[in-house]
């Protein structure tokens, strides 16, 4: 089993451009959720160093891809039809900002 530290790691919001949605990782009483806003939350399990299963059929493993300096830089999905679809990790201030109020 993956320590805290290691799976806090995952945490955070993914974007895929070819489907034009979000997906969350997010840790809850020490287990890692995979949250939708359409399809609500899945229990994440970590299978091996950067590689997690979620029980949805259409999201069935998970790899964490990292870059040279070993930061998460985004994730791959795939099924059994699909491999390997793309989501970019998002800034964690991601959709922070505030929006600027018209003039009235």
């Amino acid at each position: 089993m993956a320590s805290k530290e290691a799976l806090h790691q995952y945490v955070g919001r993914y974007y895929s451009p070819e489907l034009e949605t979000f997906y969350t990782i997010a840790l809850k009483n020490d287990t890692l959720q995979l949250v939708h806003i359409h399809h609500g939350e899945s229990r994440l399990n970590a299978i091996a160093t950067d590689r997690l299963q979620a029980s949805w059929w259409f999201v069935q493993s998970i790899e964490m891809v990292r870059n040279a300096d070993k930061v998460i830089t985004g994730l791959r999905m795939s099924n059994g039809r699909v491999r390997n679809l793309w989501f970019r990790r998002l800034p964690d201030d991601f959709g922070e900002e505030k929006l600027p109020i018209a003039n009235k």
